[in-house]
């Protein structure tokens, strides 16, 4: 504790080291901005094979879908879509460009009604789409500069996305299926061998006798440096210093609660207007429903149902919040309803093609309930003539034992609180419905709660302390060794590795594209220690490695892969070490294993009965004659020794189109995804993403 103690002393000095952090956080940001730099911004995104990308446009794009995304995505994984996008757009725009291929008029006319085909604007009066009323709509933008120049680029995104399909295909056509290709399906599938095979299991090796070194992993990944190989990469390690409240804040927030309670003028216990106090006290607002004991938090069921009308529960302290709750209403409710209904709309009805103001609506169906209270024979009738809810007219209005919760509150509390037979009207957004309630079931306790919530969060005396004493720690280690420093304040180090230059989250802390750009920054040292802000606390990280350029995986993280494999080839080895005799017989029984079994084996689908899929052991048992023996075969599963007993080789076809198409369809698109793949790796691709972002 000696080095932080000694900082803790030295108040002023903590003071001045914090004030001086604060301007250099102000400096580096108009420094890194451009506004202290001599020369130019970088302004493309990317460079790809010489096209370059810009930022401004790519920025746009990024917004737009971020728009149609909603919040379905991140900022930093709606970007990455679009550049793999624009990326990939760049590449085949420049093989189209190479080959001469452009859009001509009739190709442009093709894409754009492929594209709008199905848009209701341009369909003519038989509802049929029609390529003239599209023209008229582009007519019709040119009439405003800014709305043609949306068109036109909306025009270019089709034509090009046309274009890049045209590509592609024309790459999967050039690769489809032959006569032999289907020949070679056919024989793959309906050739089929017997055979009898010992299999001694990998796992018939403890693990423990096939010990995998970190020499041996990393020699691996050398030799296969392709699969290993990985973009640049850091390692951090950091001390959080989280936001939570404190017991302090915790009373404090309490007190507030119980004040709330026990306001005599309008508190929890007293107020006549239950909804209007906890929608203006409270962070969760008021919910005019009932709740089964089984909808209620497991933790405080017992004790709500077990309290009385108007009693208050609390406070309390549940899922971050501190609660009390007042127990608005009991009664017992059924758990579903069978309820028919007519529904008359405010606006024109589809079923009647009558307009009705609201005023007109509600006289309707005050008339229709006086019909149905003299003879409700004739509710099924009147639905066919006046109920515009289209889910229910061929049902007579009915529906038939639903939850609690599925109808709209109005719909809800009268079918639901009212006595079966009951017959009235509600109003709803949708308009004013005619309910008749025909049966309930399963009848239980229910409550509603009006419940007032604080959250549970930090004060701002709590923030400066935790900011205290992270700058404090962040001091300490900076002149001492991270984890023994750590270790002296009682501080847990959370490591994270291999987090690379586009990552947007670090485990424990969330997204944190400013932790991943100072790691990455080439100022930025290896053991650097600095402070970050995360919610309402903060992180004190140190950079522990960094790799700037494309490498191999560490061997922490190329373990996993690694070892495995290298642990199945030792214990391969060693079984066909052991392995003794000459025959089938003499194997299984020098290794306490049985002979097996297994017929009508196909390489198509190379799965042996009893040993799961072997594709090699299948494969080695076709290149064997009938009543030969293999030598000992390294499968996924085990070491194998197969003898052959039938080979059935299927007799030829005329013609083999059937299979021909087979293997067009099991082929798909994938000719023309690895022609892509293949490109975007040949490609010249500069990415200057984690610049800006």
């Amino acid at each position: 504790m000696a080095i932080l103690n000694s900082i803790r002393k030295r108040g002023i000095f903590l003071i001045i080291i914090i004030a001086m952090a604060l301007f250099a956080f102000v400096i580096s940001g108009i420094i890194d901005n451009g506004g202290l730099k001599g020369g130019g911004v970088e302004s493309n995104v990317a460079t790809v094979n010489g096209t370059d990308i810009d930022r401004v446009a790519f920025n746009n794009l990024v917004e737009a879908q971020s728009r149609q995304y909603g919040g379905a995505a991140s900022q930093s994984q709606v970007r990455n879509i679009v550049w793999e996008q624009q990326v990939r757009k760049a590449i085949l725009e420049g093989k189209l460009e190479d080959l001469g291929f452009t859009a001509e008029a009739n190709f442009t006319k093709k894409a754009l009604t492929d594209a709008f085909q199905n848009q209701p604007d341009f369909f003519n009066e038989a509802g049929v789409f029609d390529y003239a009323k599209l023209e008229e709509h582009i007519r019709f933008q040119k009439e405003n500069d800014l709305t043609y120049a949306q068109w036109l680029a909306t025009e270019n995104e089709v034509v090009s996305q046309a274009l890049q399909q045209a590509y592609l295909n024309m790459v999967q056509g050039s690769a489809s299926p032959s006569a032999i290709d289907g020949k070679w399906e056919y024989h793959l599938e309906n050739d089929k061998v017997d055979i009898q095979y010992v299999q001694i299991p990998y796992g018939s090796i403890p693990d423990d006798q096939a010990v995998v070194t970190d020499a041996e992993i990393e020699a691996y990944m050398r030799d296969h440096q392709e699969r290993f190989t990985v973009d640049p990469r850091v390692d951090v390690q950091y001390v959080l210093f989280a936001g939570n409240a404190s017991a302090a804040d915790e009373l404090a927030t309490t007190q507030e609660i119980n004040d709330i309670i026990n306001d005599t003028i309008n508190g929890l216990a007293t107020t006549t207007d239950l909804a209007a106090l906890v929608n203006s006290q409270s962070e969760i607002p008021y919910s005019d429903r009932f709740l089964f004991k089984g909808q209620v938090p497991a933790s405080i069921a017992d004790s709500i149902f077990s309290r009385n009308e108007g009693d208050i529960y609390g406070p309390y302290k549940e899922r971050g919040y501190i609660m009390a709750t007042r127990i608005e209403a009991k009664r017992m409710l059924p758990d579903s309803v069978k309820a028919r209904h007519i529904l008359i709309p405010v606006g024109t009805n589809p079923t009647d093609n009558v307009l009705r103001s609201e005023a007109q609506a509600k006289t309707t169906a005050d008339s229709l309930l006086t019909v149905l209270r003299a003879d409700r024979s004739k509710f099924e009738e009147l639905v066919s003539a006046f109920s515009s809810d289209q889910g229910s007219i061929e049902r007579g209005g009915l529906y038939d034992w639903y939850p609690y919760n599925r109808m709209v509150p109005a719909f809800r509390d009268f079918t639901f609180e009212e006595e079966v037979g009951s017959l009235g009207v509600v109003k709803s957004d949708f308009g004013y419905h005619i309910i008749e309630v025909l049966d309930q079931k399963n009848p239980q306790e229910a409550v509603k709660l009006a419940t007032v919530a604080k959250s549970l969060r930090a004060s701002q005396e709590t923030i400066n302390n935790l900011f205290t004493d992270a700058t404090t720690f962040q001091l300490a280690a900076e002149k001492g060794d991270f984890a023994a420093v750590a270790q002296e304040g009682a501080y847990g180090v959370r490591p994270v590795n291999a987090v690379g230059e586009l990552d947007e989250n670090i485990s424990g802390l969330g997204p944190q594209r400013t932790l991943v750009n100072w790691a990455f920054n080439e100022e930025t040292a290896v053991g650097d220690i600095k402070r970050f802000d995360v919610g309402d606390g903060f992180a004190v990280v140190q950079l522990v490695r960094r790799n700037l350029e494309k490498a191999l995986m560490s061997n922490a993280e190329g373990s996993a892969i690694v070892t495995p494999i290298l642990r199945k080839q030792k214990k391969a080895k060693m079984i066909r070490e052991q392995l003794s005799g000459s025959t089938l017989e003499e194997i299984a029984q020098s290794q306490s294993q049985t002979v097996q079994t297994a017929q009508a084996i196909n390489r198509k689908s190379p799965t042996i009965a009893g040993a799961a899929t072997e594709p090699k052991v299948v494969g080695a048992a076709f290149g064997l004659k009938p009543g030969e023996v293999s030598g000992p075969i390294d499968g996924n599963n085990g070491v194998y020794v197969v003898r052959l007993t039938a080979k059935n080789i299927a007799p030829e076809l005329e013609d083999y189109s059937a299979f021909v198409a087979r293997a067009r369809q099991a082929q798909g698109t994938s000719d023309a995804v690895n022609a892509y793949n293949a490109l975007k790796k040949a490609a010249d691709i500069e990415d200057n993403r984690a610049t800006f972002y």
